[in-house]
């Protein structure tokens, strides 16, 4: 059986002053062919339109974005610029109601305009946290929003874990606040049960199987470094079995 594999790729060419660092990170299209095995199926291009009746495509013309690099003061970002006493309740209120967040995490802090600003989540965790660094009005606009993730994927904000060996804001943050809080208002135990009990009625074993692979990853990430080597053998077991992985870091060992 042949088979056509389409890829959306993720073609990102960053502008903004704060965030071209992470220009050398970002994925070129000649990428994906890195590690496809055409003996499984065929790698259609990118940017296509297909034709499933005629089984055929068409490719798309794209215009690719210039260089200019854009400060963030075009955005309303000015890095000097301080919360008000309004910014700083509003942003207490949008963590504190959060009783989940309080399972995870003691305070976070925020350094905005050169001007610390703590928030204690929980004083029994005060030696676990995170510190963010971020201009006032994306950040505010975040929480007007609910959108929070987008400061997270931006690329601009500085970000530091305090007290977990994981040093990522998985699972200590996210989902929590931007999938679960920002994007179904779930703030408790008792909402995220129920949110679950919803896919579980629509799909019972597809929902099993997702939440023990999910929850096994955010378990590592919580506790291991995702450059580590103890993370990248439970990724390999995840991803090909025990035997396939266990046999390809054998393999690895006998070259080195």
């Amino acid at each position: 059986m042949l088979i056509f594999l389409f890829h959306s790729p993720r073609i990102i060419n960053i502008q903004r002053e704060d965030s071209i660092w992470a220009n050398k990170y970002t994925t070129n299209l000649d990428d994906y062919k890195n590690g496809f095995d055409n003996r499984k199926g065929t790698l259609l291009p990118a940017f296509i339109s297909y034709d499933i009746d005629k089984d055929n495509f068409k490719k798309i013309q794209t215009l690719e974005t210039n260089n200019d690099i854009i400060s963030p003061k075009s955005f309303n970002d000015d890095w000097s610029e301080p919360l008000s006493k309004d910014d700083e309740k509003k942003l207490k209120d949008y963590f504190l109601r959060n009783e989940l967040l309080k399972r995870q995490i003691g305070f976070i802090q925020f350094t905005v305009g050169e001007k610390e600003y703590s928030i204690d989540i929980n004083k029994r965790k005060r030696n676990k946290g995170i510190l963010f660094e971020v201009p006032k009005y994306s950040l505010m606009q975040t929480i007007k929003w609910n959108i929070f993730d987008d400061l997270l994927i931006g690329n601009f904000m500085k970000t530091k874990v305090i007290g977990f060996g994981g040093n990522q804001l998985y699972p200590i943050f996210n989902p929590i606040i931007p999938k679960y809080y920002d994007q179904a208002q779930i703030t408790d135990k008792k909402e995220l049960k129920k949110y679950f009990k919803f896919y579980k009625a629509k799909a019972p074993l597809d929902t099993l199987k997702d939440m023990l692979s999910y929850n096994s990853s955010m378990a590592a990430r919580k506790y291991f470094k995702t450059d580590s080597k103890i993370y990248k053998t439970l990724g390999a077991i995840k991803k090909t079995g025990l035997k396939s992985a266990l046999s390809i870091i054998s393999t690895k060992n006998k070259k080195k």
